[in-house]
């Protein structure tokens, strides 16, 4: 439960005195929009509040402490300046948590990302980084250095480190690092939580959660996702439940469900868009029977029909 699958584009690639490895960054496979799916830590502090990053991945704030759009000046001066604390608290928390980690585990792959940060110490932006017009006529954004050179689009995706050629989310050390800290930081949201009847489980006395994670790729939703269980007005709350306590589920009933349909929703292996619906399946046995399925309901022709038939 510590650890969720993102897509990732960019790859910070350094040598072990944190130093660029050759001119810009280099690129994930394109196995689907943002780049390629990883195993990445995942926080359990909620963000809501702002100011708060994930563990060696994230945007362009949280590494870097820039504006998404270098060029928008937000016209109310106290939503302004909440926005640039809030940015720089989401930056100081990323390079935070790195200090942690290298504090306890003592790696030199985690220092060189240390010593890469204060090498940028004294620059606006990296020099693979410009706020600029790629072709005559396009509105300003973001480019991207690349390894060959090139210049390519930044489009709100995320960054990760590779050091002397290593992910270090997949470093089994950090790993483990991080699956304590989830378990602190669960700890830490469970003991501040109301304790309860779980409607999932069925256990009792267990602590409840106050809100719940967002499912994204559900039909008729906003990109970031839609929650499965809110509720934001007083007619929706009964006997003056807020958050999601009306509908109390526990936190490990909560991480269950949102992991699997995240999962499921998230591969067309494993769902099946009618209309504005998408129905998930999943088959207990092999994934190649799953694969069966999905490509008899995805995409039905004699030959898959032929093939789920035999």
């Amino acid at each position: 439960m510590a650890f969720t699958e993102k897509y990732i584009r960019w790859n910070i690639p350094l040598k072990l005195d944190g130093s660029l490895e050759g001119i810009g960054l280099t690129e994930n496979p394109k196995v689907a929009n943002g780049g390629r799916l990883f195993s990445v830590p995942k926080t359990n502090r909620p963000k809501v509040a702002g100011g708060v990053a994930e563990f060696l991945w994230d945007g362009l704030e949280a590494v870097f402490c820039l504006k998404p759009d270098f060029d928008f000046v937000e016209p109310n001066d106290k939503k302004r300046a909440s926005q640039i604390i809030n940015r720089q608290a989401k930056f100081n928390d990323f390079w935070r948590q790195i200090e942690t980690a290298f504090a306890e585990t003592n790696s030199p792959l985690l220092n060189t990302l240390l010593q890469f940060r204060d090498n940028l110490a004294n620059q606006e932006t990296p020099d693979f980084l410009r706020w600029g017009i790629l072709k005559e006529g396009e509105n300003a954004c973001w480019l991207i250095k690349t390894a060959n050179g090139n210049e390519e689009k930044f489009k709100a995706e995320n960054f990760t480190f590779q050091v002397d050629g290593k992910f270090l989310f997949e470093i089994e050390e950090i790993r483990n690092f991080w699956r304590n800290i989830f378990a602190d930081e669960r700890s830490a949201s469970e003991g501040e939580s109301e304790k309860g009847l779980c409607l999932v489980s069925g256990k009792t006395d267990v602590a409840i959660s106050a809100s719940h994670p967002k499912i994204k790729g559900v039909p008729g939703t906003l990109a970031m996702g839609a929650s499965l269980i809110s509720f934001d007005k007083d007619s929706f709350r009964s006997y003056g439940l807020e958050k999601s306590y009306n509908s109390p589920v526990s936190f490990q009933a909560v991480e269950g469900y949102a992991n699997a349909l995240n999962f499921l929703v998230s591969d067309r292996n494993y769902h099946l868009r009618i209309g504005d619906t998408a129905l998930c399946f999943w088959v207990k046995e092999t994934p190649e029977i799953n694969l069966m399925y999905s490509d008899l309901l995805n995409a039905p022709t004699q030959a898959t029909i032929e093939n789920f038939m035999n």
